[in-house]
């Protein structure tokens, strides 16, 4: 019984060392370039606005800024991994927004379309 229980503590404690040591710089790795990445797109794209519109060159980036900051600008605390965890959470949530977006579109072209003028006319075949 008690060489189970030392082989479970062992791969227990395999697993936690293979999560800090491999698996989580990894993940971190991914989040800076994706955070990189879209925040350089942010910025490319304030700079495609007129040279009059310096507000909203300034918004765009002061949220690139904010929404997709680095993990070294959060402190390495409770509060500074919340911070973090929020605003990976605003992210997912305006993928999700945007998805839904997309899937209430699609239902409304399915609803504006496929009336009677779309189906056979009586006596030719199905097409499915």
């Amino acid at each position: 019984m008690m060489g189970i229980r030392n082989r479970l503590r062992n791969e227990a404690l395999g697993a936690a060392i293979y999560g800090d040591q491999i698996a989580m710089p990894a993940l971190g790795r991914f989040d800076d370039r994706v955070q990189s990445y879209a925040r350089n797109t942010y910025r490319q794209a304030a700079d495609a606005l007129p040279d009059s519109w310096t507000g909203a060159r300034g918004a765009v980036e002061s949220f690139a800024d904010m929404v997709h900051a680095p993990r070294s600008a959060y402190s390495d605390d409770f509060g500074g991994r919340s911070a973090m965890m929020a605003a990976r959470g605003l992210q997912a949530g305006g993928i999700t927004a945007a998805g839904a977006g997309l899937i209430n579109l699609t239902h409304q072209f399915q609803n504006a379309f496929g009336g009677p003028g779309d189906q056979s006319k009586p006596g030719t075949l199905e097409m499915y």
